[in-house]
């Protein structure tokens, strides 16, 4: 686990720089996935973009472990203002963990990739 918090961030850095160090460095295979926790986390969502990158809002148990096993999302951002601790804590256990089902969502997800290529 990395620390990418922006207090470890060259001075004067932004929620959206954090964004990018965290998608680059899985982009460069640094790291399998990501999660940021910023304030309200709708920023951070439109800052992502780094080709070849999934960020995933994630407010629900259910919509949280579908950003990776329908969408192949790598990047999970949560808004501390918008969730509490224990729906955070939630999310982020063993079912955030869940694996990309291929069988039953590569086309969708090979779709996505073509139009993130066009970008």
């Amino acid at each position: 686990m990395v620390d990418y918090s922006s207090d470890k961030q060259i001075k004067d850095s932004l929620y959206s720089d954090v964004a990018n160090a965290i998608a680059c460095s899985i982009k460069e295979d640094m790291h399998e996935r990501g999660i940021l926790i910023c304030e309200k986390d709708i920023g951070v969502a439109i800052a992502n973009k780094v080709q070849g990158i999934c960020v995933a809002q994630r407010h629900d148990t259910f919509s949280s472990e579908l950003a990776k096993k329908s969408n192949n999302a790598q990047f999970m951002i949560m808004g501390a203002k918008v969730i509490g601790l224990e729906l955070a804590k939630k999310l982020m256990g063993p079912r955030s963990n869940s694996e990309f089902e291929s069988r039953t969502s590569t086309a969708k997800v090979e779709r996505i990739n073509h139009y993130d290529q066009l970008s």
